[in-house]
């Protein structure tokens, strides 16, 4: 375990991170008092080597084949009864200002000894990564909200019609159909991210802030005073605030932040923060979130995969471990440092096309977020392409494609 340290409630530095570890729903509140009202404990925590996390993942993929070196989808070749267990429960996370490289382990794939092993994990959670880390421009602090629900496993399983079919064809062609392991569990529930985020014009303005700047402080009450060093570094930016989800969506909070103001210079910088304190009593009060949710909303989360062998089908058991031309990672960095790119200048115009008021200048904003809207349609078309594409010289190809067409863009 880490060294224990404490900082003040709602005071802190780029890289603290505080679990509060799971809490039962109903006393939910008494913990988000105490996260105010508290000294903040700084501890460890542990990452599951065993568990994928992947966009629009279903309950119906239980029992779906995997390969386990790109995380590409195969075909069903075992299946079984369903079997739900759990209790309902909730973990509540501070994570403070983190950078995008830190953010990634959390939302993005596989994650075997520090590095993510699947290959185009999808377009959701490179938009999720870069609406909740920090930039070179841009300041940031998050509370991430998980709501627990039940979780599947797949029990009592046999061979589908295809898995009888691949008993005893050959190896390529069974890790083709049926992968090297299939889905065997599944997690559901809700994840909430409320971000703060300082918006600068430039690289020079957010270094200013963060070297001059000693508590960089996001999340406040209304009546909390700035310092004036803070107001003097800050003064060009713009604040927002924001949440993001991953399953978990309500009506009410959908309302919320579409009634309430998500922008604001900093002059104005208390009507986002009473934005924020409206967010806060939703989610962490006795009568709000915990009570919306329903099952309709919450959605996979996670999954773990088994090898074949290890439940008991032999024959659908590759000799050796499926090959990934190394070819595809290179493209897949390639089109994810883009996305991520394209991601936060569209967050930043956003924040600054919505607070302009002279109107040349914010039809320059609009005309930029067109670019990005186009940037990012090209990348994901080249995604799509490569998900799919059994040869590297077709995503290969998709990929240089989409880098030509890209426009510059300017804030």
């Amino acid at each position: 375990m880490k060294k224990i340290s404490t900082i003040l409630p709602f005071e802190y530095n780029a890289c603290d991170t505080i679990a509060l570890g799971y809490v039962n729903k109903s006393h939910l509140k008494s913990v988000w008092i105490h996260l105010l009202i508290t000294l903040f404990i700084l501890l460890s925590t542990s990452v599951t080597s065993a568990e994928y996390i992947a966009d629009n993942a279903q309950l119906a993929w239980l029992g779906l084949g995997l390969d386990s070196r790109s995380g590409f989808k195969k075909q069903a070749c075992v299946t079984g009864r369903w079997k739900k267990a759990g209790d309902t429960s909730v973990e509540l996370y501070y994570l403070g200002s983190r950078q995008t490289k830190d953010t990634m382990e959390q939302v993005f794939g596989k994650v075997k000894g520090g590095v993510n092993v699947i290959i185009f994990s999808g377009s959701v959670s490179v938009s999720m990564t870069s609406r909740i880390s920090e930039n070179k421009t841009t300041a940031a602090s998050t509370v991430k909200l998980i709501y627990n629900g039940p979780n599947y496993t797949l029990e009592n399983r046999y061979l589908t019609p295809l898995g009888q079919t691949m008993v005893g064809a050959d190896p390529h062609t069974v890790i083709n159909k049926c992968g090297d392991v299939f889905i065997y569990h599944m997690d559901t529930g809700g994840e909430v991210y409320v971000t703060a985020k300082l918006h600068f014009k430039s690289k020079e303005a957010y270094k200013k802030f963060v070297t001059k700047v000693k508590v960089r402080v996001l999340f406040v009450k209304k009546t909390k005073t700035y310092t004036k060093e803070w107001y003097d570094y800050a003064e060009d930016a713009v604040y927002s605030i924001n949440v993001v989800t991953n399953g978990g969506e309500t009506p009410k909070l959908t309302q919320l932040l579409n009634n309430n103001p998500k922008y604001c210079k900093i002059e104005n910088i208390n009507d986002c923060f009473n934005t924020a304190s409206l967010l806060f009593d939703y989610l962490f009060g006795d009568n709000g979130y915990h009570q919306d949710l329903s099952t309709a909303s919450m959605k996979v989360l996670s999954f773990d995969t088994r090898r074949y062998d290890h439940s008991g089908h032999f024959a659908l058991n590759p000799p050796n471990e499926p090959y990934i031309d190394p070819g595809f990672k290179i493209q897949e960095e390639k089109i994810k440092i883009k996305l991520l790119e394209q991601y936060d200048y569209q967050q930043s115009l956003q924040a600054f096309y919505a607070v302009e008021s002279d109107h040349e200048q914010k039809e320059k904003y609009a005309e930029e977020l067109t670019k990005v809207e186009h940037n990012l349609n090209k990348l994901h078309q080249a995604t799509v392409v490569c998900q799919a594409a059994s040869e590297f010289a077709a995503c290969r190809i998709a990929v240089d494609q989409a880098m030509r067409d890209l426009y510059t863009v300017q804030i």
